[in-house]
């Protein structure tokens, strides 16, 4: 009963903060195949210490993108991945503070197929363990941040490489070649 009452104080003392959550990929035109990381990052969060998140995660054309893994920042001593439910959490308030840092590295794959994709993280505030909850050291107020940011990114074919085209192009001067050799009449050689 005391841990419910608690639970229930602690919900009821959660606000909103005016942290805003961005992705910035290592690559906005992966190629097919290609593995890939997008950095969640957390601005303006101040003197709140974080000490946890949660979201989901969205791919807008399922055969453009597939989620591979999530690394959320060292001070986050547990991390899950269930379906499209990412976790992090620490045991402790995690000295993450001040204007901006990292929450997690989120590494992707490109493919099968290419085109135009959206990557996004979202979070229903309405939910306890979706959002970033962060404490205000000095107040100890609890605040929980929308999670909620996207990314377009542009998946490319993999190029044919020139080394194939140079080759298939000296096969056919070959085969030209043999060809007009062969059409020559016997009596046309030259002589010498």
């Amino acid at each position: 009963m005391k841990k419910l009452t608690a639970l229930l104080l602690t919900a009821a003392a959660i606000q909103l903060s005016a942290a805003t959550i961005s992705l910035t990929p290592s690559t906005l035109n992966p190629t097919v195949g290609q593995t890939f990381t997008i950095d969640v990052l957390v601005d303006n969060n101040g003197d709140d210490e974080v000490y946890a998140a949660g979201f989901d995660y969205l791919i807008s054309v399922v055969n453009r993108l597939s989620f591979v893994s999530a690394m959320f920042n060292p001070l986050f001593v547990s991390q899950t991945v269930a379906g499209v439910d990412v976790y992090g959490t620490s045991e402790t308030l995690t000295n993450i503070t001040g204007n901006s840092f990292t929450l997690a590295t989120l590494t992707l794959q490109a493919g099968p197929q290419a085109g135009l994709v959206t990557f996004s993280i979202l979070s229903d505030t309405n939910s306890p363990d979706e959002g970033l909850f962060s404490l205000d050291p000095n107040t100890f107020d609890f605040f929980q941040t929308d999670l909620d940011a996207s990314v377009q990114l542009d998946v490319q074919a993999v190029p044919e490489p020139a080394s194939l085209s140079m080759l298939a192009l000296a096969g056919a001067a070959l085969v030209f070649l043999k060809r007009r050799k062969s059409e020559t009449p016997a009596g046309a050689r030259e002589t010498r």
